[in-house]
């Protein structure tokens, strides 16, 4: 299973159980995996690789802003 529908699957089981902020957490990831697909076009869209580099930066940007 690939990133992409794995993140899916989780929005949908915590929309489900009613955990807000996990949702919450997931839909920012997936608009952020939509953008960059959007940014890479014409091309082919980010693989899992690219993928789990632009999550690490996501990682590392609400690191920086807690600090």
């Amino acid at each position: 299973m690939d990133l992409r529908s794995r993140f899916m699957d989780e929005m949908k089981t915590s929309m489900k159980t009613g955990n807000a902020p996990r949702t919450s957490a997931i839909r920012m990831i997936i608009a952020k995996m939509k953008d960059a697909d959007i940014a890479a076009r014409p091309g082919p869209p980010l693989d899992d690789a690219a993928l789990v580099g632009l999550l690490r930066g996501m990682v590392k940007s609400r690191r920086e802003s807690v600090d």
